[in-house]
């Protein structure tokens, strides 16, 4: 074990700075996002940008594009956590669509895991597009202030930190384990204040 860790220690310590820059800032917008921080959002878009090209040039093509859609999905949470008034955001429950969210979703990442592991030189194609497709989702969720979001994330995260590993993106990988830990807190978190504001409703 301690060979292991070792090794990952050595590995870690050739990670790239652009990688360490995309790390911190990374792990910057899911604390914030935890404590509902409206700053979140900025720091998403900054990591978001430098993980387009860290994905890219190691043929993820997915994660790629799904930095695209998390740059645009952080400016939409930017604009929604921002609203004031009667109009301001309180956490939510929707119980009612996730089965056909989740079927669609399935069906989604089927196809596409397909056609990206017959036309490209995908890696892990039919996972990384699950993987794409329900952060999409999940990502709309968090910029709705809706609870269950965090449940897709700790599920994306966890099986995020097995193929990110075996590309080689250590740092990334821990920061995804990382990730696994801080959604299933910021559950809880959100979970309790969902809980208070029903109450003084």
């Amino acid at each position: 074990m301690s060979e292991q860790l070792n090794q990952l220690f050595l590995e870690i310590q050739k990670t790239s700075y652009l990688e360490w820059i995309a790390f911190i800032f990374s792990l910057i917008y899911l604390i914030l996002a935890t404590l509902k921080n409206n700053w979140c959002w900025i720091f998403a878009i900054l990591s978001s940008a430098i993980y387009v090209y860290i994905f890219y040039s190691v043929n993820f093509y997915f994660d790629s594009i799904l930095q695209l859609f998390y740059i645009a999905m952080a400016m939409l949470g930017w604009l929604n956590w921002n609203k004031t008034g009667e109009k301001k955001l309180i956490i939510t429950k929707k119980t009612n669509y996730h089965i056909i969210s989740i079927s669609i979703t399935l069906l989604t990442s089927v196809i596409f895991g397909f056609i990206f592991d017959t036309y490209t030189k995908q890696v892990f194609p039919y996972i990384d597009s699950a993987i794409f497709f329900f952060s999409i989702f999940a990502t709309y969720l968090i910029t709705k202030k809706i609870l269950e979001n965090w449940i897709y994330f700790v599920i994306i995260d966890f099986i995020a930190i097995y193929i990110y590993w075996q590309r080689d993106l250590l740092l990334t990988s821990v920061l995804f384990f990382i990730y696994t830990i801080l959604a299933f807190y910021a559950f809880i978190l959100w979970k309790k204040d969902y809980k208070k504001s029903k109450l003084n409703t």
